[in-house]
């Protein structure tokens, strides 16, 4: 068992925040869930398909997280150096993950209007009234507006991507800081 107060405390915080890491990582599974769901009911509106491959990565993210959570927990339970610096590597790569899903949703909001006037204008003269699904989903963007109103409701949804892939950032490179404290203590021990 680590000796001293301050790696106790950061072995018990590192297992608080590996429960809170997976509590996020299950609220990405079901952002991701939700975005491809989401996807399939608007895919005939973009000219290309940009919201799955973000909502795949999201969710590629979400069952990874919850496995890394697992590992750091019983990293840090058993006190295994070589556990911990895997965990560390494995949580600075879901970091990096991260921050590409991000850095793709930024890039893909700019180019969201054109794809959408593009995709809606080919849905309408091409399939409009011939195919139920895509009947079904341009009369119900056309409830709050067109192309416009579309854009505002998914923009919101980005934001709350954003929101919820910084809470869980925090949450991750906390642990990852917990994890050199427990390793530190580790090897001092030994």
């Amino acid at each position: 068992m680590v000796a001293g107060c301050g790696p106790k405390i950061a072995k018990l915080l590192l297992l608080i925040i590996n429960f809170a890491v997976w509590a996020s990582s299950l609220a990405l599974v079901g952002l991701g869930i939700w975005m491809l769901v989401e996807a399939s009911r608007f895919e005939e509106l973009f000219s290309e398909d940009k919201i799955t491959p973000v909502a795949g990565i999201i969710l590629g993210l979400g069952c990874f997280c919850f496995i890394v959570g697992f590992c750091g927990c019983c990293g840090a339970m058993k006190e295994n150096i070589c556990f911990l610096k895997t965990y560390f590597c494995l949580l600075l790569l879901i970091v990096l993950g991260e921050l590409t899903a991000g850095i793709l949703a930024l890039v893909y909001k700019g180019e969201l209007e054109g794809s959408m006037t593009e995709g809606m204008t080919k849905t309408i003269s091409e399939s409009y009234e011939q195919y139920t699904s895509a009947t079904e989903t341009i009369d119900y963007m056309q409830e709050k507006g067109c192309v416009a109103a579309s854009i505002g409701k998914i923009e919101s949804n980005i934001a709350i991507l954003a929101g919820v892939c910084l809470g869980v950032l925090v949450f991750e490179i906390i642990a990852m800081m917990f994890s050199c404290c427990v390793i530190d203590a580790v090897q001092e021990k030994a």
